[in-house]
This record gives structure tokens, C-alpha cells and sequence, in this order.
């Protein structure tokens, strides 16, 4: 299975659903993480995603490296806003597009970096018929989220999957077989956001 994994940090998704079997494209913005695995199956890449290649843009760099991020308002308001360190340093970024142009087509995709998935989705020009789960945070879901699943939309993903805190990721080989519609996923969010107001999970979209 082809995975390209973006927003790696210290590999915890490849760690926990991915093998030697597996042909993996890790990016992680942050060059202070480096690859912790020594498998040729494994491409570890320090750039950041965004929605255009090689600009240099500024990572801010959190009191806990999991939330650090290319958004400085993640650290400054919302549930982190009392993690920024006062440290950022400059990244280059690539987009999903150049990825795909150069390892060719992978079969899904994690998108998890940290209030900056709206601006790394518009990257993603094309369909390529992969599934994707990205991450949503319940103060963010209007603003970083809901373009995500617009600029997804745009590109024929109709089949929608949630989940909450408890059960985060989604395993790529074990996908769910059951699907909400765009409609079905806005309501089942919005009863979930309208219980607890620190929300958060994954979003999982297919074609």
C-alpha cells in the first residue's frame, strides 16, 4: 500500500498502521524531527504542504512539538493558546500536487498539521482517487475545516466518515464501509460540537 503521511511528527501513524510491506512518503515541516525508522520503504521529507511549491514560510514551534504548525493563530488563540514558545523558524514548502507528481499516485492520505489543512488541501489540484482523513478541532471547523471539505467537494469526494477524540485515526487498510453524505456529516459534527466544546477527531473522505 502507497501512504502518503503529512504531518508526520515522530511517526506515531506509520508506527502504529503501516509495514515493511508498505511504500510510505512521510513530510514533517519541522527539521528538528528526523526519521526515527532506517527502512528503505519509508522517504522521510522535512517541508511543509501548502497550497503553493517553494515558498519559505514560517513554522511556529509550540511548547509541545505535536501541535507546532505553519498557522500562528493555532498557538495564539483556541485551546493552544497558551503553547506558543515565541520561537518560529523558516520552512520551504512543496505542495500534494509535486508529491504525486513525483512518487506517482498513493492509494490514501493523512493530513494532520495543525490548523494549517485548509491552505495544504488547495495544493491538491487534482482528483487522484485516493482517500484521505485529515484532522478537525471544533474552534476551527468553520474556518480550517469546512474549506477543506468544500475544496474536496470541488473534487468529487462524496463519501464522508467521522470520528471523535477517543478513536482518532483511521487505519488505511481497514477503512469504514459505511459512508455519510456532505449533509449527514455536517449534522452528525454539529451534535458533537453542540455536547463538547473541545471537539476534535478525524474526518475521513472517499470518492
Amino acid at each position: 500500500m502507497k501512504i502518503l503521511d503529512i504531518g508526520s511528527n515522530n511517526g506515531d501513524f506509520i508506527k502504529t498502521y503501516c509495514n515493511t510491506n508498505d511504500f510510505i512518503v512521510a513530510i514533517e515541516a519541522n527539521p528538528e524531527l528526523k526519521n526515527p525508522f532506517n527502512y528503505p520503504n519509508i522517504i522521510w521529507k522535512n517541508v511543509a504542504i501548502s497550497e503553493k511549491y517553494g515558498e519559505t514560510l514560517n513554522f511556529y514551534i509550540a511548547t509541545v512539538n505535536t501541535i507546532s504548525t505553519l498557522n500562528l493563530n493555532w498557538l495564539t488563540s483556541g485551546r493552544f493558546k497558551n503553547h506558543f514558545s515565541n520561537k518560529y523558524i523558516k520552512v520551504l514548502t512543496t505542495t500534494i500536487d509535486k508529491i504525486f507528481e513525483e512518487y506517482g499516485n498513493f492509494d490514501h492520505i493523512k493530513l494532520d498539521v495543525e490548523g494549517y489543512e485548509d491552505k495544504a488541501i488547495l495544493g491538491m489540484t487534482k482528483n487522484y482517487n485516493t482517500s484521505i482523513q485529515f484532522e478537525w478541532a471544533n474552534e476551527w471547523f468553520q474556518s480550517v475545516s469546512l474549506p477543506v471539505l468544500n475544496h474536496l467537494r470541488k473534487l468529487n469526494y462524496s463519501k464522508f466518515n467521522v470520528s471523535f477524540e477517543g478513536c482518532r485515526d483511521y487505519n488505511p487498510k481497514h477503512l469504514p464501509e459505511t459512508f455519510l453524505t456532505f449533509e449527514q456529516l455536517l449534522e452528525t459534527i454539529e451534535k458533537q460540537r453542540s455536547k463538547d466544546s473541545d471537539s476534535w477527531g478525524m474526518i475521513l473522505a472517499r470518492i
